[in-house]
């Protein structure tokens, strides 16, 4: 028996070792990384950008306050709290709310106030879940500012700050990247932040949608404050309270919700349930509360979160205020900004059902104080933005028309050689490593095939005399109706060097390639067809013999040719190859590329040492060249 039970501990245990890893922690790869903290440092860029445009606008009233507004946009809530690096004795509040941080940068710095951030020596934290698909990751890295504070004192100091970025999960990408707070690195308190994340998966609604959702909130904390004044008014009857006190309960999406207890003036739990708060506060002031209300008018409301299956909720930030006779005996006053959560659902184009889901003091913890032995941990590891430094494969593919260069074809003017470039087809899979952000070396295999087509079409007569078997001398003729198809394929292996325009991988820019491909014949081939025959012209003979075919003559007439057989190709071919085009990022490691390509030769592709024309005059085979005009389109994936 005690065996049994010793193995139902240790696989309790196991289980909840499992749950807790699977629930509070998540393994990220280092390209997951790498995008996070990208995208990180991309949104503490625009942070400064946006904040230094404020300070370059200050007299147009206008363009600050939209430029401010895009600020804010940049944070998880306007209630997110920042680091009071405004006051350069210190003298003032360690922290501010995001819109009284703004606000006050705006009147303290009449002129503007700009800063710059070192985004040279950012080192990260490491990356949290907050529990529902939410995570965040702190940014350690200094802040220079640069402004003169109330226009009395110059404000040059650099602090070093934390910044935490919070963003959420969703079909396994990583997104709506938000700034939930900033902080000194010597400060010896934390933000208790974990509410104002769940904005970063916020919703957004029309400003009609908005506008009834609002509505219906102020509707519900009017009951909730107009029940609360029943409840305690001595002139209403217990029977009627006890319908209010129902009533009240029902605002709440359930009676055992926990709310802030403000009832008391020295509470000893910050929290108490919905229906032993509506009970103490009756009894705790029989007497009744002279002063009952909320600022409803100046409510302020956070964004909408969804919570699944159409639900949703709304935070709004109101003033609620009170007074009375504390059990009788001590008048208590209180008057303090408090955080209303409201639940509702959405029906097609209606929301129903709201329902107050929690009310706390707002503020409250929001600093809470450290351990004062410990100190927080400050991120270690170094980072930057994303580089195009690294290992790239990538595959590409070109096609374009070829150019046979052959001279010897031109050996004798008479001939008259028409040479048409055929399409060409290349594949190729390379690896580019990147040793610096725009330069980088390609190397790879690839497949090439070349064609080209030569005719000789019409009727020729060459200027300098043969001799035929009888030793006559004749001028030839030529009557040729041939063509020449050349196709030869290649296994090559390109080397090139890769420049590109721009050092962000993230955006479009130009890149050009240049480099040699050795290549190796693999398949080479011609195929003729047509007609061709030879004749002598001899002038010395009276006008009617003057042409004569015969074949005892050395003259030939062939008709339907149709020969294939394997060209004079030669097995190794270095080319030189350059392109210049485009590239346009899919993704933080997948990129496109398309540009126009050029490629000649700079050995002969011939194996042949001579050359016979077609009159039969033989000489030293001059150097076959063969070049490329097209187009390249490609993709390449960094690892």
């Amino acid at each position: 028996m005690n065996y049994i039970k010793i193995f139902l501990r240790i696989t309790m245990v196991a289980v909840c070792i499992v749950f807790s890893t699977k629930t509070f922690s998540q393994e990220f790869s280092e390209k997951q990384k790498a995008v996070i903290y990208n995208e990180a440092i991309k949104l503490l860029r625009n942070y400064e950008q946006f904040n230094n445009q404020i300070a370059d606008n200050v007299v147009d009233i206008d363009q600050v306050n939209k430029t401010s507004q895009t600020l804010i946009d940049l944070f998880v809530s306007r209630k997110a709290i920042i680091y009071n690096d405004l006051d350069p004795a210190h003298k003032l509040s360690e922290a501010y709310e995001l819109e009284t941080y703004v606000s006050n940068m705006l009147l303290w710095y009449p002129d503007g106030m700009k800063f710059s951030i070192d985004f040279g020596n950012i080192k990260a934290g490491n990356i949290i879940s907050h529990g529902n698909d939410i995570y965040t990751v702190d940014l350690l890295t200094s802040k220079h500012i640069d402004g003169n504070y109330l226009n009395q004192q110059k404000n040059t100091q650099t602090e070093e700050l934390l910044y935490r970025i919070a963003f959420f999960q969703k079909n396994k990408n990583f997104e709506s990247y938000k700034i939930a707070g900033v902080r000194s690195s010597k400060s010896k308190t934390l933000a208790d932040d974990s509410k104002m994340l769940a904005e970063v998966k916020s919703v957004t609604f029309s400003e009609k949608d908005m506008q009834l959702i609002k509505d219906q909130t102020r509707a519900l904390l009017n009951d909730y404050i107009n029940f609360l004044n029943l409840l305690t008014d001595p002139k209403e009857s217990s029977e009627d309270k006890s319908y209010y006190s129902i009533s009240f309960l029902g605002l709440f999406k359930d009676s055992t919700l926990k709310v802030a207890n403000d009832i008391e003036p020295d509470p000893q739990s910050r929290w108490i349930a919905v229906n032993e708060y509506e009970k103490s506060l009756v009894n705790s002031y029989p007497e009744g509360i002279r002063n009952l209300g909320i600022n409803i008018d100046s409510a302020e409301f956070g964004k909408v979160i969804p919570e699944g299956n159409e639900r949703y909720y709304i935070n709004g930030y109101i003033d609620k205020f009170f007074s009375g006779k504390y059990q009788s005996k001590t008048v208590f006053r209180d008057n303090s900004k408090y955080d209303f959560k409201v639940s509702f659902e959405r029906d097609e184009n209606t929301f129903k059902n709201f329902k107050l889901c929690s009310i706390d003091k707002f503020g409250v913890n929001l600093y809470s104080p450290t351990a004062e032995t410990a100190t927080q941990e400050l991120p270690t590891k170094p980072i930057t933005s994303l580089k195009r430094n690294g290992l790239f494969l990538g595959f590409s593919l070109g096609s374009g028309i070829v150019q046979l260069n052959d001279p010897n074809l031109n050996s004798n003017s008479i001939l008259k050689w028409d040479n048409k470039g055929k399409v060409l087809f290349n594949a190729e899979v390379n690896a580019t490593w990147y040793f610096y952000n725009r330069i980088g070396i390609t190397a790879g295999i690839g497949y090439s095939r070349y064609s080209a087509n030569t005719s000789l079409n019409g009727s020729f007569r060459n200027t300098e005399y043969s001799t035929d078997t009888n030793g006559e001398l004749y001028l030839k003729n030529v009557d040729s109706a041939m063509d020449s198809l050349l196709s030869f394929s290649y296994l090559s292996i390109p080397i090139s060097i890769t420049f590109h325009s721009n050092t962000d991988p993230e955006k479009w820019g130009f890149f050009l390639e240049t480099g040699i491909v050795p290549s190796f014949n693999i398949n080479s081939k011609y195929k003729t067809t047509g007609s061709f025959s030879t004749s002598g012209y001899y002038e010395q003979y009276p006008e009617t013999m003057q042409i004569l075919s015969s074949p005892e003559l050395g003259f030939v007439s062939r008709t339907n040719i149709n020969n294939i057989g394997k060209a004079d190709v030669a097995s190794f071919l270095l080319t030189f190859k350059a392109c210049i085009g485009v590239t346009w990022p899919i993704n933080y490691f997948t990129t496109v590329f398309f540009g126009p390509e050029f490629s000649y030769s700079l050995n002969n592709i011939s194996s042949s040492s001579t050359y016979t024309d077609a009159f039969g005059n033989s000489s030293a085979a001059k150097k076959v060249g063969i070049s490329k005009y097209g187009v390249k389109f490609g993709v390449s994936y960094k690892f």
